[in-house]
């Protein structure tokens, strides 16, 4: 009987996989190949060999060779040839031990220059797990705190509300934060936004420069009059008085809608 090999193409929380047959095309694939042997198998459903592909940029592909000689004796009148029980030993690839298996020797190799690689590779399922990575360990977040911020402007839907996630309420305290994604409100789509002024509203106070950089948008049309309502009545600068914040205050103040005159010099009495 011929071995099933299950193709992952790793880190995305739901790897999507395909079942197939080991032929001569899986070596085809460029870059070095690597035999991780699995000792401890805790079950015979879990892979008794991982195989890696790793291309010239050092990230991988992975196989699950699974041997199931004596299920597909027992069922193969009833079952496709070559494709006994792929779905549960899937299943077992991607939530099981294996699963922990490419996880723990993912997680030995993550240095500064494996997780650069993985952010410049560009494809969101590599930098998804580095952010994930750098998120569960601080002595990196300095380090790649701007790599993951540039995610937030990716164009994934998915790999953008990470990142935007990734700097959520602690991290939002850092005044240098702050002023970062304040200065990058008007880019970022509507969503996150409203997201940003709730997750500002929650924090006792924000950086002065931060609060000017959010007034600021209105008057560059990146937000409408509700939204700058919602920022001036529920977020708070560190120096109501601030120079650069009258200054911004009074320019609304004498803003041609009526409805921002008015609650502007409401907020200002």
């Amino acid at each position: 009987m011929r071995s099933v090999v299950l193709l992952l193409f790793l880190f995305c929380p739901v790897l999507f996989s395909v079942a197939q047959s080991l032929t001569p095309h899986a070596g085809q694939l460029t870059g070095k190949t690597y035999i991780h042997k699995v000792s401890d198998s805790r079950d015979s459903l879990s892979a008794q060999q991982i195989i890696e592909y790793r291309n010239e940029n050092g990230l991988s592909s992975w196989f699950a060779l699974d041997i199931q000689k004596a299920v597909c004796l027992a069922l193969k009148n009833y079952l496709v040839k070559n494709a006994a029980y792929t779905c549960y030993t899937l299943w077992h690839t991607v939530y099981g031990p294996t699963h922990d298996i490419i996880q723990t020797i993912l997680e030995k190799r993550a240095d500064s220059d494996y997780l650069n690689a993985l952010f410049k590779s560009q494809e969101s399922h590599y930098v998804l797990w580095a952010i994930n990575f750098i998120d569960k360990n601080p002595e990196l977040q300095a380090a790649f705190n701007d790599s993951v911020f540039s995610q937030i402007f990716s164009g994934d839907l998915i790999l953008s509300q990470r990142a935007f996630n990734y700097f959520a309420y602690s991290r939002l305290s850092n005044p240098e934060i702050q002023k970062k994604m304040g200065a990058c409100f008007g880019i970022i789509s509507p969503k996150l936004q409203n997201q940003l002024i709730l997750r500002y509203s929650l924090l006792e106070r924000i950086n002065n420069d931060a609060y000017v950089h959010l007034l600021e948008q209105y008057k560059k049309n990146y937000i409408n009059a509700g939204q700058l309502r919602k920022i001036i009545e529920s977020v708070e600068p560190e120096t109501v008085n601030s120079p650069a914040i009258k200054k911004m205050m009074k320019i609304l103040s004498e803003d041609s809608n009526p409805f921002v005159r008015s609650l502007v010099r409401k907020h200002l009495e």
